[in-house]
């Protein structure tokens, strides 16, 4: 190895002496960085899960109220019927008669 080749890889090794702490500095950044990311992805995940829980009891409160819907018009539809029934046999047994003129 000549002199040389000496003097420029220990410059070498000297440049990245100098260089390491700017070096790990980004690794460490990167790493923070990373470990944010799976933070926020964790809180992600998070709240997916929630909002997908509400989501599902929603559709089943819907179900719920459709089906509940559906009664009350049946209910509201057989009332109607029951008073028109009961309005015609009342009309049936006591019939207006017009006063003589």
């Amino acid at each position: 190895m000549s002199s040389e080749m000496a003097r420029s890889a220990a410059e070498q090794v000297i440049r990245w002496m100098e260089d390491s702490p700017k070096v790990f500095e980004g690794v460490r950044r990167i790493l923070d960085g990373y470990e944010q990311t799976i933070e926020v992805a964790r809180a992600a995940q998070t709240e997916r899960d929630r909002l997908q829980q509400q989501c599902e009891a929603l559709r089943e409160e819907a179900r719920h109220l459709h089906a509940e819907l559906g009664r009350l018009q049946k209910e509201r539809t057989d009332t109607a019927h029951w008073v028109t029934t009961m309005l015609q046999e009342a009309a049936a047994r006591f019939p207006i008669t017009p006063p003589p003129a």
